[in-house]
């Protein structure tokens, strides 16, 4: 279910990266990262991020907005430093 949505999601504008994940029992979740927090509530607002509420292969979906922690995330190479 997920391969077939990812081209609607690397179309999205401000959507720098989104990592997929798969735990057990078909659980799944992502991680997305955003040009700034306008993009992602043009998200909310789009229809992608509307769809995916009602998508028939998505139950219990919870979307939390966080911050990145920049000093400790440059320290680990999360964001690039050059």
């Amino acid at each position: 279910a997920c391969t077939p949505r990812a081209p609607a999601f690397a179309a999205i504008a401000g959507l720098r990266a989104k990592y997929w994940l798969h735990g057990d029992n078909d659980l799944r979740g992502g991680v997305y990262i955003w040009s700034d927090r306008a993009a992602y509530v043009a998200f909310l607002a789009g229809d992608v991020g509307r769809a995916s509420g009602n998508h028939p292969n998505i139950a219990h979906l919870a979307m939390r907005d966080y911050a990145v922690d920049e000093v400790p995330t440059r320290l680990t190479r999360g964001i690039s430093v050059a």
